[in-house]
Formats: structure tokens, sequence, C-alpha cells
């Protein structure tokens, strides 16, 4: 029985279509934090907002605290900045081990059709308003829903 090329590529295409979504990242410096980033992902862009993944490790229990992102568009627009709680976005208290936060944010206004280049900084700090992960990366708007790296 022979496969088409077509569902070859296509089955191909569902293999490969996560690592897509991966964006590279760095953190930025924080030594002996309990908390580590092992990814980021933006799953979604709309005209408006972007979903974002990150995937990550604890050593130690996080009873609460806050995630605080700063999203920049290159060009035209305005740096959007928001607060969010961090029990609201995952269960509380996040137990040792991996966890993944995921969370929806708003993009700064941008008057142009084409291509855009984002710029994130995203700090997550515990409830005692300590840093515990700091993380920079960006991300390119093609179209209203297509993202690239």
């Amino acid at each position: 029985m022979a496969i088409s090329q077509t569902k070859i590529l296509l089955l191909l295409s569902l293999f490969l279509l996560p690592t897509l979504r991966a964006v590279p990242y760095e953190d930025c410096g924080l030594k002996g934090s309990p908390v580590e980033a092992t990814g980021v992902e933006v799953l979604e862009v709309t005209k408006k907002d972007a979903r974002i993944k990150i995937s990550g490790s604890t050593s130690k229990i996080i009873n609460g605290g806050s995630v605080s992102v700063r999203i920049e568009g290159y060009g035209p627009g305005e740096i959007e900045s928001d607060q969010y709680n961090l029990c609201q976005l995952m269960a509380c208290p996040v137990a040792p081990g991996a966890f993944k936060l995921e969370f929806v944010e708003m993009l700064p206004p941008n008057y142009s059709s084409s291509t855009i280049d984002y710029s994130v900084e995203l700090e997550v700090l515990d409830d005692k308003e300590d840093i515990i992960m700091c993380l920079n990366f960006k991300f390119k708007a093609v179209s209203p829903f297509v993202v690239s790296a």
C-alpha cells in the first residue's frame, strides 16, 4: 500500500509544528534562583494580543506572587506593560518540579500592516516580591495568525 507524498508531508508537519512555535530566549542572569525557564512558545498572535507559554522548573514551593510583562513593538506604537497574579495563571502553591505558565498578553497598538518585531521582558516575582525568574525574548508577527522566531 503506497502512501502519497501529500500524506507524508502532512504527517511530518504535525511532528514539526510544535518546534516552529518555540522562540529563542535568554535569562536576565539571576544567579542561584530556584526557578529556571526551559522553553518559551508563542502559541498564537492576533492583531491585539499574543498567547505565550513559558515552561520551567522550580526547586522550591512557590506560594504566590506576580508576573510582570513588558512588550514593545518596533516601529510605530507604544510599550504595553501588564502585571498578573501568578495564582490566577497557575495553581498555587506551585510544587517543586516542572511547570507551565500560559497567558494572553495585549500587544502595543501598531499602525503598520507589515511584519512587526516584538521584544518581551518577563519577570516572575514570589510572594515576597523577590524576582525568581527573568526572561527576554523576541518574536515576529508576520500576519495576524503567523509567528516566527
